[in-house]
């Protein structure tokens, strides 16, 4: 009699840890987080835009888009990569200073462990007193995006968190 009720014990125990383990992973979500860095260079006169997204939210939305494999870490057409990258961010992040639309030139891209940092640079304007950002990146297809938006001109640095829906952050210097 004793045996089944160790039997019984180590079954009870086993399914409770089993199923304590299935709602701890439910209870688990993942961080759907985008950062966006702009900053005036006052001596190149340029602002330098920087954007860190997560790598593999980054080919799933670039995949679902497209309907092709996507590998930003090790592509079989670097430049291929590049235009993707590029045109998914200029398409989904806009940017205004002072009532102008600035229009950004593509630098290139990194890995930075579980994210891609994408690099641009604008044509030379004059130091802004208003930034304006409009940021939809990953908004299609994470229902979940928040984006860090961090400005910083004339060594004013300001900072807004964005949260899907809003897209639109405005910034004074």
């Amino acid at each position: 009699m004793q045996n089944y009720q160790i039997i019984g014990f180590q079954k009870r125990w086993l399914f409770l840890a089993l199923l304590s383990l299935c709602f701890a992973f439910q209870t688990i979500h993942p961080l759907y987080l985008g950062v966006t860095e702009l900053k005036y260079n006052q001596q190149s006169q340029k602002m330098e835009l920087s954007v860190k997204l997560f790598t593999d939210d980054f080919e799933k939305t670039l995949h679902q888009i497209h309907q092709i494999p996507i590998d930003l870490i090790h592509p079989k057409d670097p430049d291929a990569a590049d235009q993707l990258v590029s045109d998914y961010i200029a398409n989904h992040l806009f940017i205004r200073c002072d009532n102008r639309d600035l229009h950004f030139k593509f630098i290139g891209y990194e890995r930075e462990e579980e994210a891609i940092w994408s690099y641009f640079e604008t044509e030379v304007i004059s130091s802004p007193k208003s930034v304006t950002i409009n940021n939809s990146l990953f908004y299609q297809y994470i229902e979940e995006q928040m984006h860090i938006m961090h400005v910083n001109v004339g060594g004013e640095k300001k900072s807004y968190k964005l949260t899907n829906p809003d897209t639109k952050v405005e910034f004074q210097f």
